[in-house]
């Protein structure tokens, strides 16, 4: 799946804050609640595993840049992964509703997060190593929301 724990767990958070905003900031894992997110975890592993929350970036060839769309419920969220080597330039920007965050995080983890639960859509930086990038787009709004995801790579490879 080339998917982190930080990643699903930013899907996973995004959901049960919806429903519980009053836990947000608060230790509840060993409370009863904490069984609710042990829930929502297991149901977003699920959406991962079947392809809902999930989906691999790819350049077209000879293309340097690639756009994603989407909607997400209120607590929705979705999941994006691209294979790019040390070097690229991968710049990234999120077009949706200011209540939108968006997360990179790094293959090995070495340099976690590289980008976590933002407010800031626009982002960049030159790669320090090969591998699975990880990217969460997540709606902390009320209302289902719109996005646009563009993703650029300088050298773009085919691997």
């Amino acid at each position: 799946m080339n998917l982190s724990i930080s990643a699903l767990y930013d899907l996973a958070d995004a959901k049960f804050y919806h429903l519980f905003p009053q836990w947000q900031g608060r230790d509840f894992l060993k409370l009863q609640v904490g069984q609710v997110w042990y829930a929502i975890v297991y149901d977003t592993i699920a959406a991962l595993e079947d392809g809902t929350a999930l989906e691999e970036i790819r350049f077209p060839p000879g293309a340097f840049s690639t756009q994603v769309t989407g909607t997400l419920p209120p607590g929705g969220g979705k999941a994006y992964i691209a294979y790019l080597n040390q070097g690229q330039i991968l710049r990234i920007n999120l077009q949706a509703d200011a209540a939108t965050r968006l997360s990179v995080y790094a293959p090995s983890g070495n340099e976690y997060p590289l980008l976590e639960d933002s407010a800031e859509h626009t982002w960049n930086a030159t790669l320090s190593e090969s591998g699975y990038y990880e990217i969460t787009v997540v709606s902390a709004d009320k209302e289902h929301i719109y996005y646009n995801l563009n993703v650029a790579a300088d050298q773009v490879t085919t691997e």
